[in-house]
């Protein structure tokens, strides 16, 4: 069924089980002397003795920026590069919609305005008609609508109502009167202007021919596309503005960039002499007396995640021969040594509450196998190391013995683990040395080795 993970009995995701257990439990195995051969383990140790982990934080924090500033920086240029390629055609259409005066009134108007100038001289006529029938000398209606006032007003002691009728007829004369003003106004103001017509009917020509080309529906239409157009060289305008910002974060976010680089490159090359000089003096008391071992530190040209250092370590086991890096040069008893010197030198600034070494003491025995016990010894004093090993030299350093083993059960195989006492752990041992048949030397062996531990 599904699994549950928790920590002091609260439940976690396996994500957060992983992301403890690697601050609680560094487990070393014998296939891990193959991370020596990688410039990133390499790194990571200079960098345990540098506690270069705060100034990394904030370097990768600014890398993050730059990254996102020159990404940014490249859309805008991309933006520029395209809009460039398009400015003079949207030009072209802006001062096409500009010279048609799109704001010069609606489509209806200028067809209303081109009704009248094109019927002007009839209108004109009729309107002439109409002013003569209202003001004629002889019979026109302004004169005869006054008479007819004179008559009334002489009757209006001689009937009551007549007074209602005579109020009525001087507004009717009032209205004819200014009916009449406006036409006069209007007459004057009729013009026949063969060249405004002319210049209405080519400006409606023009609003339908961009009107068919743009797929407008109406001169809003049109306006709203001007405006468009004008936003959008407006916009690769301002993009030169927005590059050379652009360039300028860039540039300060590259030289803070260069700056924590530096700091942490400077905290490389400090520490560097003081780890070799301890390698090699652990190197040594584990039988290898003629060890050298250096940490060559390059200068890469770009920024990556560690800053722009290129680290290697460069090896040599034994007198005469040259230092080269270590996949060339050294052997797997040489390896576990090395990683046991760089494990025991960078445990004080890992601070890792507990080690596990499996199998680290693969390829060495003897006095060898001794000393490398001691040296683990040494570092049980500051952290909890548990140790896997086929070593009797190993094993008897350690302050508490457990056996792993198998039994079957059935057709299942189960792996199980018991702490020794004092007497089978002798015996234990004393199998390290000689076997299953445990002789009487090889107990008295193994009770030296636990005493010497």
């Amino acid at each position: 069924g599904r699994s549950r993970a928790f920590i002091n009995d609260t439940p976690v995701a396996l994500s957060v089980i992983k992301e403890l257990g690697e601050k609680l439990v560094d487990i070393h195995s014998q296939h891990e002397k193959l991370l020596l051969n990688t410039s990133i383990f390499q790194l990571s140790i200079v960098d345990a003795f540098a506690n270069t982990k705060p100034i990394l934080k904030t370097y990768r924090e600014v890398l993050g920026q730059k990254k996102k500033a020159d990404a940014e920086l490249t859309q805008l240029l991309e933006m520029e590069k395209i809009g460039i390629a398009d400015l003079d055609y949207w030009k072209f259409q802006l001062d096409e919609l500009q010279q048609a005066g799109l704001d010069s009134g609606s489509i209806d108007g200028l067809e209303k305005d081109a009704n009248i100038l094109e019927h002007a001289e009839k209108t004109k006529a009729s309107i002439s008609e109409l002013i003569t029938i209202l003001d004629s000398d002889q019979n026109g209606m302004l004169q005869e609508l006054s008479a007819v006032r004179s008559i009334v007003t002489k009757l209006e002691n001689k009937h009551p109502g007549i007074p209602d009728l005579s109020e009525r007829f001087d507004s009717l004369y009032i209205e004819l009167k200014d009916i009449y003003t406006e036409l006069a106004t209007m007459y004057d103001g009729i013009q026949h202007d063969p060249d405004k017509l002319g210049s209405i009917h080519e400006k409606l020509d023009n609003f339908s021919r961009l009107m068919h080309k743009h797929k407008a529906a109406s001169i809003a239409d049109l306006a709203i596309l001007r405006t468009s157009l004008e936003e959008k060289i407006l916009s690769v305008n301002s993009l030169e503005k927005q590059i050379k910002t652009g360039q300028n974060k860039k540039e300060k976010l590259h030289n803070k960039l260069s700056h924590l680089a530096k700091e942490i490159s400077l905290k490389r090359h400090g520490v560097a002499p003081g780890i070799e000089k301890e390698i090699i003096s652990l190197l040594e008391k584990m039988g290898m007396p003629y060890a050298d071992f250096v940490i060559e530190i390059n200068t890469k040209d770009n920024f990556d995640e560690t800053g722009t250092d290129e680290v290697g370590f460069m090896f040599k086991a034994n007198k005469g021969a040259a230092l080269c890096p270590i996949h060339k040069t050294a052997s797997g008893g040489e390896l576990s040594r090395l990683m046991l010197a760089l494990k025991a030198s960078a445990s004080k600034f890992i601070s890792l509450p507990t080690v596990v070494f499996d199998e680290i003491d693969s390829g060495i025995s003897g006095e060898i196998a001794d000393k490398v016990g001691i040296i683990m010894d040494q570092m049980g004093l500051d952290m909890q190391v548990v140790t896997i090993t086929h070593l009797p030299q190993i094993a008897a350093k350690g302050a508490h013995h457990y056996l792993a083993y198998k039994n079957l059960d059935g057709d299942k195989t189960f792996s199980s683990l018991k702490k020794l006492n004092s007497k089978s752990r002798i015996n234990e041992i004393a199998k390290m040395l000689s076997g299953e048949t445990l002789s009487n030397a090889a107990i008295d062996n193994a009770k030296e080795l636990l005493q010497a531990g």
